[in-house]
């Protein structure tokens, strides 16, 4: 599934099937994945982000491009090694929605789509 994901990713990336490693930062899960969703129920999954590196890392989350998809954005976040910031992906099931979207993820302003499906 990883290597569907990676179009267009700097040569810095690793995915593996629990995480996703791009440029010094590890995602976990690689991508989030709603599945066996019902009309009007809410779904709430986590998204980890932990610094991997050496260095700190300024990391942004931007909106999804989806509206059935919710995370909380993040301006400008200073991430030191070794710790972790998680956010809540919530997802409300609706026929009229679109099943995928991305999230943009700037790390270092280099930025990453992270994907979500339904």
């Amino acid at each position: 599934m990883c290597s569907l994901r990676l179009v267009n990713q700097s040569q810095t990336t690793y995915c593996d099937e629990k995480f996703l490693d791009v440029h010094g930062i590890r995602l976990t899960p690689p991508f989030l994945e709603f599945t066996q969703a019902y009309e009007g129920k809410t779904y709430n999954k986590q998204l980890s982000i932990q610094n991997i590196g050496k260095s700190p890392v300024v990391v942004r989350i931007t909106p999804p491009s989806s509206y059935a998809f919710k995370i909380k954005p993040l301006k400008a976040y200073k991430l030191s090694p070794g710790l972790t910031l998680v956010r809540n992906v919530t997802y409300v099931y609706s026929y009229a929605n679109s099943p995928s979207c991305i999230v943009p993820i700037y790390i270092n302003e280099h930025r990453f789509d992270y994907y979500i499906i339904a």
